[in-house]
């Protein structure tokens, strides 16, 4: 009976809940002091070894329904865990594949506009030659050898 005893010197209700789990109920029921303090007070306030005996009964019973819940909540905690670690897996995945699709997408509209712009460049280079042959009469395309025989 003293190795429980010890044992529950050393276990916390903060021990067994990490992250966001809670023993709550196992808290506010029973909490570990209050077990402790019950089962001293049912060792000393015995007189016989059967009245003993019962009342370390009833200890271990709150020992054990002590131990369920935190297990419960250990569990649930488990779980939650593990179902958080999935979502952020999947989020994961869902942010690799939206920044593959937004990566092809950008490239393909850059590559468009560097088309555009290379055509834009183009037609603007031709509209200035046309534009310079206007404004030299000697470069007209009227003014040629060709066209002065034509007309001459």
């Amino acid at each position: 009976m003293l190795p429980l005893l010890f044992l529950l010197l050393y276990i916390s209700p903060s021990d067994a809940s990490r992250g966001e789990a809670s023993l709550e109920a196992a808290s506010t029921r029973l909490s570990m002091s209050g077990v402790m303090e019950h089962c001293q007070r049912a060792v000393d306030t015995t007189r016989t070894a059967s009245e003993t005996i019962k009342a370390l009964q009833q200890c271990i019973g709150l020992l054990e329904e002590f131990a369920k819940e935190g297990n419960q909540a250990r569990t649930a905690t488990k779980r939650s865990g593990q179902q958080y670690s999935a979502d952020m897996n999947l989020l994961g995945s869902f942010l690799q594949s939206l920044e593959s699709r937004i990566v092809k997408t950008y490239k393909k509209h850059q590559h468009s506009y560097e088309q555009l712009r290379s055509d834009q460049h183009q037609a603007f280079s031709g509209f200035l030659e046309r534009l310079q042959t206007m404004k030299d009469p000697l470069r007209s395309p009227l003014r040629t050898p060709t066209a002065l025989k034509a007309v001459g």
